[in-house]
């Protein structure tokens, strides 16, 4: 590590140098060399998460030069099987910090850095944090190659701009020079009331499309838009969206930055679920009493006040960054009817618990599910746990609030007796998504085992049907073969690994008895072994896979 006052001299160069290069402003250029085409943009609805930065597409190959977006020095350097996969973040004196992620690989002094430290710990996954006077890059400066590392669904860079000091994303195309002329669409609409006896909202009328005028049975309404940002064969997510009543805006909401210890707030924004066979997302124009995320990115309450007999005019207006606007106009006439008032989806006689308040359910005298207070977002219908015989597993089967949609926003708690007495260790939580299933949809690792009551403790983000299990059984190993890596034309070892209960955990590998870097990778279930200069001398490779209920498998090659 450099002294104190050689590291204080050479930020103070390598700022100078950026200032004197043309960096000292907030204008920021495209981290790729070839024509923007964005397959996700800021702020767009995803499960569990706004989205937080722009997704460049990279022609559906991986190897395009990634550039410094400013002048700037490296702040933070990390590769991982998950997330962001091989990441790296970029300071600048302006006050912000630029994120390249999913990258296939770093420049050499980058990856070298890295690696030298990942053999140094024997850590496959590293994050390190080098001194700001280390890697200091003018805009333009090669950074790495694109790839499709980490959590990626496919081929492309996830660009971020930060705020350096709060780390909060910020709309990058707020720094960028971009426009378009493609209009975003509306689809539909849906309307909604405030329920008499409860913190909720329910369904009034479903999926109005073309229709001039429709009659609502309530004197409030509110409303949910199905909407997407074209952009070639992408449907991305909008930057802002309004509901005008007559000549007032009685909602606006649009995306420019946010926090991300408020991101799973994302799951409030929409009620409906989007059908599989629509591109457009479900967008409320109002506000849930449980989203407290609300006062940063909203304004008004998007209450819609109507008259009897009276028709009113409501217009929805939704915009890209670039400034393209699309409007739908329906008139609402409130009605009071018999007929009209048969079609309104009522939950009159359903008993809710309060968002406000924590949520406790019991089975034979112990406590089964608990969500602590704000886990949801309003006052939801109750909905007590069904249990159901089901072989393959050391407990009942719980229905756990089932057909509930939405994520928690808090985890639950679920505690299930069990048939026998286990090892701990092995516990795995199946969920199941219907009761009559034999394959588990996902395995649940975490479970605590309560030795003295025989019962078992997870914790869970959603309604589903739960059961306890166990894990006994190892990963294979398979499919040993060579591989030529297309972006550098370098050598390695392929291994085609697979654990389809608890998952893959760790992974350890030696050759000729020495600690080696492995890369895995979930979505092809392989692991890489890069291939040294060739030599003479006879080589053993040894790897060792664990999953995360702690069963093992070696694998041995001579070659």
């Amino acid at each position: 590590m450099l002294p104190v006052c050689l590291r204080t001299c050479s930020l103070l160069l390598c700022s100078l140098l950026l200032l004197f290069t043309g960096i000292g402003h907030a204008q920021f250029s495209h981290p790729l060399d070839i024509q923007p085409d964005f397959s996700g943009t800021f702020g767009e609805l995803r499960a569990n998460h706004f989205h937080s930065g722009l997704d460049y597409k990279t022609q559906g190959k991986e190897g395009v030069p990634v550039l410094a977006a400013a002048g700037g020095w490296i702040s933070r350097i990390k590769t991982s099987f998950t997330g962001f996969g091989k990441v790296v973040y970029m300071d600048h004196p302006e006050g912000y910090t630029s994120v390249y992620a999913h990258l296939h690989s770093f420049i050499p002094v980058l990856g070298n850095y890295l690696d030298s430290a990942r053999r140094e710990m024997h850590q496959n996954e590293a994050e390190l944090f080098p001194d700001s006077a280390r890697f200091c890059f003018r805009q333009g400066d090669t950074l790495g190659w694109s790839g499709n590392s980490g959590s990626s669904q496919g081929p492309h860079l996830h660009f971020e701009i930060r705020d350096r000091m709060t780390q909060e994303p910020l709309n990058p195309l707020q720094y960028l020079s971009h426009s378009d002329s493609i209009h975003p669409v509306i689809d539909t609409v849906i309307l909604y009331s405030k329920h008499p006896r409860a913190d909720a909202y329910q369904r009034t009328v479903a999926r109005i499309s073309a229709k001039d005028c429709i009659s609502v049975a309530s004197d409030t309404v509110y409303v949910e838009i199905f909407t997407h940002d074209p952009s070639g064969k992408n449907a991305n997510g909008i930057y802002k969206a309004s509901v005008q009543v007559n000549d007032s805006i009685v909602f606006t909401q649009q995306f420019d930055r946010f926090n991300f210890d408020e991101t799973r707030f994302a799951n409030a924004k929409g009620l409906s679920k989007t059908p599989s066979s629509s591109t457009a997302t479900p967008y409320i124009m109002f506000t849930l009493p449980g989203d407290q995320s609300a006062v940063k990115t909203t304004i008004g309450s998007g209450m819609i006040v109507l008259h009897p007999g009276d028709t009113t005019l409501i217009r929805f207006s939704v915009f890209d960054f670039s400034g393209n606007c699309t409007d739908k106009s329906l008139k609402i006439h409130f009605a009071i009817d018999t007929a009209v008032r048969q079609k309104v989806d009522t939950l009159e006689n359903a008993l809710f618990y309060s968002w406000k308040k924590p949520l406790y359910y019991s089975y034979q005298e112990d406590t089964v599910f608990s969500l602590p207070a704000a886990a949801l977002y309003q006052d939801t219908p109750e909905e007590r746990p069904i249990f159901y015989s089901h072989r393959g597993g050391v407990s009942v089967l719980a229905g756990i609030m089932p057909d509930f949609p939405y994520a928690f926003h808090k985890a639950g708690k679920i505690r299930l007796p069990l048939s026998a007495k286990v090892d701990a260790k092995k516990i795995v939580l199946h969920r199941f998504d219907q009761p009559g299933d034999s394959l588990p949809a996902e395995y649940i690792t975490g479970g605590n085992y309560d030795s003295l009551n025989y019962s078992a403790t997870a914790t869970i983000r959603r309604g589903s049907y739960y059961q306890f299990g166990l894990d006994t059984i190892a990963p294979e190993i398979s499919t040993l073969r060579e591989w030529t890596d297309p972006v550098h034309e370098e050598r390695f070892l392929q291994l085609k690994i697979k654990d389809t209960h608890s998952g893959v955990g760790a992974i350890v590998a030696y050759m000729n008895g020495q600690w080696i870097i492995s890369e895995y990778d979930p979505k092809s279930s392989s692991v890489l072994i890069r291939l040294q200069a060739e030599t003479w001398c006879p080589r053993t490779l040894k790897v060792v896979v664990e999953d995360r209920c702690g069963n093992k498998t070696q694998f041995f090659h001579y070659f």
